[in-house]
């Protein structure tokens, strides 16, 4: 289930990445058009529920991830700049769009989508690196991942429930003498 659960969380990433390639060619001075435009928006709706439905649902899922964790409220709080910075450099093009022939203004458009573009790339930093994660305040996840030989991929939460739950049956099996 991890390994689904991580790879829909990195497939909506990268749809992510097609809205910020379409907005940087707009960008560097490519016509806007409707139709990447629109591609541009579905792209972005789409990948923003796949990344937070699939992160949280990620972060409940492993043990040893908190939503708490200092990485994962980075990532949100980003992710929600990520998403205001696009909301703003979205409204000039689709203004112009609507109002037919016409450029909407192209500085205005590049602040915020480069603004947008660095919130992604910060995101990517904290999804990689996890800082903070590592340290000795999650050891236990740590030495249960490398001796699983899974690096640092630590243990799930019904794996530990499979755990507890095989301790209480063995203890129930043998029960204390009577006295």
């Amino acid at each position: 289930m991890y390994d689904v659960l991580l790879a829909l969380h990195l497939i909506s990433a990268a749809i992510a990445f097609v809205t910020v390639v379409i907005f940087s060619a707009w960008a560097f001075g490519a016509p806007a058009m409707r139709p990447q435009f629109a591609l541009a928006d579905w792209a972005w709706n789409v990948s923003g529920a796949g990344l937070l439905v699939f992160g949280v649902w990620l972060a409940l899922y492993v043990d040893g991830y908190e939503l708490w964790d200092g990485w994962i409220l980075g990532a949100l709080a980003l992710f929600v700049a990520a998403s205001a910075f696009g909301a703003f450099a979205r409204t000039p093009v689709l203004e112009a769009l609507d109002a037919g022939p016409g450029e909407p203004s192209p500085r205005q458009v590049t602040t915020w989508h480069w603004l947008r573009t660095l919130s992604l790339v910060g995101i990517l930093v904290l999804m990689v690196w996890k800082p903070g994660w590592m340290i000795a305040t999650k050891p236990n996840a740590i030495c249960t991942a490398a001796r699983r030989g899974r690096g640092q991929v630590p243990r799930t939460r019904s794996a530990r429930m499979r755990d507890q739950v095989g301790a209480w049956a063995r203890a129930t099996e043998n029960p204390l003498p009577a006295r």
